[in-house]
């Protein structure tokens, strides 16, 4: 199977009953998608033959981008250059999939979809990448002739995160491989260097799951509830639903308890003084509130430190 985890819905490509902005709107979003992804280094996969997928009344693909006065030369010139870049999906000689697909009670066809489907069923977390206009986003409940899995569906940027999580509760990922990973599905925290689950009790298998978990909560809700919630830990902990605290003044009064708080990020040090406490006795991430652009740096995976 190919390697790449992004899928291209040929469908969606369809413009019919659109006007000339409604078109340049939509391919623009897509434009951006393919160049996130190929920069991202997830090159999407696209049906062979891209060129002649009818999308506008008897039109193809091709006409539009090449020819047409629908949408902006420079689009079209730009579109055409990811879409040669990406890889043809459906080359090898055994690759055969039923493209009737129902998604939210809708019968259609697409091979993109369908080869997503194959994909995903088959152990390989797949992604579909569609158009800003199409009205399917995040997971999806797919079902072919063969099987019914989720699905996610992306049209930009902000879309993939909740994809990458998937793939960190889905796919057994290795140390080294989740951390890579967690800079996609976490994109607001940053990753102090030397960051290891080996400093956790407990097994990495064992304590993933909650990190995902907690890192997800802090991602999403952490910064918003501290500067709404003035710092209050308690409250916090109640808004993001994980439990969060700082350091106590004891603790915070001495430098030497701190200094094992410290973890290194581009160069910076940064005093991780907040964490998380994945199980009430053992297991903290520790952590500096916003001070960089308004994301959290996570410096330490620990059992505890000295207080």
């Amino acid at each position: 199977m190919t390697d790449s985890r992004f899928v291209v819905d040929e469908r969606s490509l369809d413009f019919n009953g659109f006007d000339s902005a409604a078109i340049t709107s939509s391919l623009e979003v897509f434009a951006e998608e393919l160049g996130e992804l190929r920069s991202n280094g997830e090159p999407a996969s696209i049906l062979s033959g891209w060129g002649s997928i009818a999308c506008l009344d008897d039109s193809d693909l091709s006409w539009l981008l090449a020819t047409s006065d629908l949408i902006p030369r420079d689009l079209g010139a730009q579109l055409l250059g990811l879409l040669d870049k990406c890889t043809a999906w459906d080359e090898a000689a055994e690759i055969a999939v039923d493209p009737w697909v129902e998604i939210d009670g809708d019968l259609l066809e697409s091979y993109g979809v369908a080869w997503a489907v194959e994909r995903q069923s088959h152990g390989h977390t797949s992604a579909v990448v569609t158009l800003a206009h199409r009205p399917y986003r995040g997971a999806q409940q797919v079902t072919t002739s063969s099987f019914s899995v989720d699905v996610h569906f992306v049209a930009q940027a902000t879309d993939h995160p909740p994809f990458y999580r998937t793939i960190c509760s889905m796919e057994s990922l290795d140390e080294d491989a989740f951390l890579v990973i967690a800079e996609k599905a976490f994109p607001d925290l940053r990753f102090a260097e030397g960051l290891t689950f080996r400093r956790f009790e407990g097994s990495y298998h064992d304590v993933f799951p909650s990190v995902v978990r907690h890192l997800g909560a802090l991602n999403d809700k952490f910064v918003e509830a501290y500067r709404r919630e003035g710092g209050h830990s308690e409250r916090i902990s109640t808004h993001i639903g994980i439990d969060v605290s700082k350091e106590g003044s004891q603790t915070r009064a001495s430098d030497s308890l701190m200094k094992q708080r410290d973890a290194l990020f581009e160069g910076t040090t940064y005093r991780c003084e907040w964490h998380s406490k994945i199980e009430p006795h053992r297991n903290r991430i520790h952590f500096c509130p916003p001070p960089v652009g308004g994301v959290i740096v996570v410096g330490l995976f620990v059992d505890h430190l000295d207080t």
